[in-house]
């Protein structure tokens, strides 16, 4: 796979998952004004339920759009990857991974401790 097509493969996954992202919290808006709306019913609100409602719909009409835009958009995602047999291309490491820095970076730290506690058991510090 060339550096443009898995560039672009990267993109449409990206948006595949901000659109999953936005469908879901669409259906938690969804749940959340139809709960507002039973609760407004329960106290005799009925002016305040009918707005509830409104809005549950709205939501409910956002979350469906999101899904269909999410569902086509994995689609796209499922064809990009099935294009051509994939061929990863991955940027060479410079150097040592932040594994490897990191723990070098514990191990000087540690020398540099043990050594500073034999110092000053022997009286050079």
């Amino acid at each position: 796979m060339s550096a443009d097509k898995a560039e672009q493969l990267r993109r449409a996954i990206a948006h595949e998952h901000l659109l999953f992202t936005e469908s879901q919290r669409w259906e938690q808006e969804t749940a959340r004004w139809l709960g507002r709306a039973e609760l407004a019913r329960r106290r005799g609100e009925d002016e305040l339920a009918r707005q509830a409602l409104d809005r549950h719909r709205e939501a409910q009409r956002k979350a469906k759009t999101y899904l269909a835009q999410y569902q086509e958009q994995a689609r796209a995602v499922s064809a990009l990857k099935q294009a051509k047999p994939t061929v990863v291309v991955r940027r060479a490491r410079s150097g040592p991974s932040v594994e490897q820095r990191l723990a070098r970076l514990e191990s000087e730290d540690r020398l540099e401790r043990d050594l500073a506690a034999l110092k000053r058991q022997l009286g050079l510090s």
